[in-house]
């Protein structure tokens, strides 16, 4: 069980709490095209996601499941 959750923990690493509210603003301050395309695209499948962190870069929307960034 030990080496499950040390694994669990190096693959999910906490962000940063400045990066989770960088992230956040930006959801919540989108730009009118930002908007726009979220409403097309947030009905498909697989599903997409808005301003995500990947490393020190925080992208405007990205699919996990087909690997997929849109800045």
């Amino acid at each position: 069980v030990r080496a499950k959750r040390a694994r669990a923990e190096r693959l999910l690493k906490r962000l940063s709490q400045e990066q989770t509210g960088r992230a956040r603003a930006l959801r919540n301050n989108a730009t009118p095209d930002e908007r726009r395309l979220w409403h097309i695209i947030s009905c498909y499948r697989p599903r997409f996601t808005r301003q995500l962190v990947i490393g020190p870069y925080i992208v405007d929307f990205a699919c996990r499941e087909a690997k997929l960034a849109v800045e």
